[in-house]
């Protein structure tokens, strides 16, 4: 497959974490691959590298919210069980929308993409900088 960028990665997006940031990296390369997907299946009417890379989506979402939510709950982060309902919520259309195409693929909406792209970014820029900025400042406390 050709490579496919939908969602180029940016430094507005890094955390200034290393490991969430490459984390967020693989999750953005993981939806360009969905789009590459989307763009291939139109002509070849196959969707099974979709379907398996939503799966992939879905699985490497989880791994990567249970590494942020481990590490806002050990800290005490304030905004905890908001950022946990966003991340449960994000999964939730995800495998919603997901079981739809498993039965019927080709109406395959742009909006999938567009709320994913939306999500991730949006995610990243604000909520995931302001729990990271968290983090930092709590390490430093317990530092001194």
């Amino acid at each position: 497959m050709d490579e496919f960028i939908y969602m180029p990665w940016s430094n507005m997006y890094s955390t200034g974490y290393s490991k969430i940031d490459e984390e967020h990296k693989k999750l953005v390369d993981i939806l360009n691959t969905l789009y590459g997907d989307i763009v291939e299946s139109k002509t070849t009417e196959d969707y099974t590298d979709f379907q398996e890379t939503v799966k992939t989506l879905l699985d490497y979402a989880r791994e990567h919210f249970s590494h942020e939510e481990r590490l806002m709950n050990l800290l005490n982060y304030p905004q905890y069980y908001r950022h946990k309902i966003r991340h449960d919520k994000f999964l939730s259309d995800i495998s919603k929308q997901s079981e739809l195409y498993k039965v019927d693929p080709k109406p395959i909406s742009s909006q999938f993409l567009i709320y994913i792209r939306d999500w991730i970014s949006e995610h990243i820029a604000v909520e995931d900088k302001d729990m990271v900025l968290y983090v930092v400042n709590h390490l430093k406390d317990q530092q001194t």
